[in-house]
């Protein structure tokens, strides 16, 4: 057993059994560790691999920058203005990216706890349209709530706030300049819902199965010019998931998307540890 251990703590993960007469229980259960740690190395190493790649193009760009500013000849005062506004864009840019990896770790199934108060769903509706609306107005984009039900239910208000911040701001960073974004609060059955109708880009229906991936962006190349890290839908499945609710999705390519997140009324205040806990 000691032998089977210690190629397990040094990475070498192939099945091994303890008596090469007979299958034990024993076998079963090193075998099932084995390869559980193999899998967690696994995800780490991707992990790493994923800031790296996320974390490389905005230093890059900062570096092509700063050398323009460094061995520039020109002296007006707008154009170094223009390059340090850049610069400052991209070093957001990676703080949403780390703060959006951070946010992932926390929600680990395995240490993520949910704590459920009643909150009134008009008004965290509304202060998130409130909040978001600057973003919106800089691409001069109309953002919309309407409450068809007045709707008080158990969440955890912090966490719901992040998950149907993220469906805004998505709605905001792929849709055209002059568009609108309606948000609507309403009742179906025993579930409350939040529709995020925008006018964007649109989502291929190859695609939409893979959107609450980590780290995966619909059309990569202009996903990277809005600063999306490919982490934001990946967090709001996971917190809507801990809420025992769903995400229902409805797009068709340069028309536009609805998001709808439909959480149970019937929860109740109590935490809420995941079951593996």
């Amino acid at each position: 057993m000691l032998s089977v251990m210690s190629n397990i703590a040094n990475g070498r993960y192939e099945k091994k059994s303890l008596d090469e007469n007979k299958h034990t229980e024993m076998d079963t259960q090193l075998n099932m560790i084995s390869a559980r740690v193999e899998t967690l190395e696994k995800q780490k190493d991707s992990f790493i691999y994923d800031i790296s790649h996320e974390l490389r193009t905005p230093l890059s760009t900062i570096k092509i920058l700063s050398q323009s500013i460094q061995y520039s000849q020109n002296d007006e005062v707008d154009i170094y203005k223009e390059f340090f506004s850049d610069i400052v864009n991209e070093i957001d840019r990676m703080d949403n990216i780390i703060t959006d990896m951070m946010q992932s770790v926390d929600l680990d199934p395995n240490s993520y706890i949910v704590k459920l108060r009643l909150s009134y769903l008009n008004y965290l509706c509304e202060s998130i349209v409130k909040r978001l609306q600057p973003i919106a107005f800089k691409k001069n984009i109309t953002i919309e709530f309407v409450a068809l039900s007045n709707l008080q239910i158990y969440i955890d208000p912090t966490k719901i706030d992040r998950a149907v911040s993220n469906i805004i701001e998505n709605a905001i960073k792929y849709s055209e300049n002059d568009s609108k974004i309606e948000v609507t609060l309403y009742q179906e059955r025993n579930r409350a819902c939040i529709s995020v109708r925008d006018e964007g880009i649109g989502i291929s229906q190859s695609e939409i199965n893979r959107i609450f991936e980590r780290f995966y962006r619909v059309k990569k190349d202009r996903s990277r010019t809005t600063g999306g890290s490919g982490l934001g839908l990946y967090i709001t499945k996971k917190i809507i998931d801990m809420h025992q609710g769903e995400i229902d999705i409805k797009s068709i390519e340069n028309i536009g998307s609805i998001f709808t997140i439909k959480l149970p009324m019937n929860l109740y205040s109590q935490t809420i540890f995941n079951k593996n806990n």
